[in-house]
């Protein structure tokens, strides 16, 4: 009864279409977007689900209008920038298989759950959704990702056995879950445990990843200057999956934040890692220490920017001084929108306070906007 096929989800002949959403009220971006566009009123019926907080990840609804089309919108996410988790894909379709004859769902059409925007893979997902799709008595059209192996549409590869490895990507963990990953989690970690740490987003996380590469941890991250101070959107953005698939991560939306937490998963991996955590130990509280100090993303991103045109200074000026007037006019350059009086003092005072930390070493420019050091 399961047929799985590459195309477009939207011209499928099935009486239910199967859309994937996230908690947050957007449609913005692929499948989702499609959706929206061609059913407008399951897009306002959505917004409103999500203002009363009725929808959560891992649990599908289903939604039908006058004209009688059928809707399954399955959450597989809680924020669209977040990745989607394996555990939310399996337990909506348990819901699903479980739901389906109470909908009415005579056939349905399903795209592949958590790929592309949700950073999940085929091989895995379409086994699972092979698999626990293939129970129930109605047609079932599973549609691949474009560019597919012909050989991963066949019944042979989709009713291998998902193993637990699988679900929690062990595979993937055991080649990219480093020591020096496990660093990141335990700056995280710590900051977590303080009274008053700034809440840790999505551009905060970018620059903890950032002084922890430059502290001579090998990340194995690329940074380049974006509109946030340095970024490594690929680099980051993959280790983030990799977190919250492995439940090393946690993410909540608070507000327009999504806040980024230890997981209930860190503290039995942190204890694989020990040994390399103690030898590590100077780099780690010492990156603790300076994020311990920082207010908010906006002081975070200063500081950063500040350091990385440093590192960069100091690359070009080998065996020579870079002064603080040299870093305010680099960033400047690089920054034109921080060019009025409250950044200019801002951005010198980030300057002279790693100077004062020792996080740079710099020549004393009079010159600088400071009144007094905050």
């Amino acid at each position: 009864m399961v047929t799985v096929l590459v195309g477009d989800v939207l011209k499928s002949k099935a009486q239910t279409l199967v859309n994937t959403v996230n908690c947050v009220g957007v449609m913005g971006k692929g499948i989702a977007l499609l959706f929206k566009q061609k059913y407008p009123d399951m897009y306002r019926d959505y917004t409103r689900r999500c203002m009363n907080l009725q929808v959560k990840p891992g649990v599908p609804y289903h939604y039908t209008d006058i004209f009688g089309n059928s809707i399954v919108n399955f959450p597989t996410k809680n924020h669209w920038r977040s990745p989607s988790r394996i555990q939310d894909i399996v337990k909506g379709l348990d819901i699903f298989v479980n739901k389906y004859r109470e909908w009415g769902v005579t056939s349905v059409a399903f795209p592949p759950l958590g790929c592309g925007n949700g950073g999940q893979e085929w091989r895995v997902i379409g086994r699972i959704m092979y698999q626990k799709l293939s129970r129930i008595d109605i047609p079932v059209e599973i549609y691949a990702p474009f560019g597919t192996p012909h050989d991963e549409l066949k019944e042979n590869f989709l009713s291998q056995k998902v193993l637990l490895e699988d679900y929690n990507q062990v595979n993937q963990t055991k080649s990219e879950l480093t020591p020096e990953k496990i660093v990141i989690l335990e700056v995280l970690n710590r900051l977590g445990q303080q009274a008053h740490a700034v809440r840790v987003g999505r551009t905060m996380f970018q620059k903890i990843c950032y002084i922890i590469t430059e502290t001579g941890v090998n990340t194995q991250f690329t940074f380049k200057k974006g509109y946030y101070g340095p970024f490594s959107p690929e680099d980051v953005k993959r280790t983030i999956h990799l977190f919250a698939n492995s439940n090393l991560i946690a993410e909540k939306q608070l507000g327009r934040m999504v806040v980024i937490s230890i997981g209930p998963e860190y503290p039995k991996v942190r204890k694989k890692y020990e040994r390399q955590l103690v030898e590590l130990e100077p780099k780690i509280e010492k990156t603790v220490d300076l994020f311990s100090r920082i207010k908010n993303t906006e002081q975070a991103e200063e500081v950063a920017t500040v350091y990385y045109i440093y590192r960069e200074l100091a690359y070009l000026k080998p065996g020579q001084s870079v002064t603080e007037q040299e870093i305010f006019d680099s960033v400047l350059s690089w920054k034109r929108k921080w060019n009025d009086p409250m950044k200019r003092e801002r951005l010198a005072s980030a300057i002279r306070n790693l100077a004062m930390l020792k996080w740079i070493s710099v020549s004393y420019s009079d010159s600088l906007p400071v009144d007094e050091l905050v």
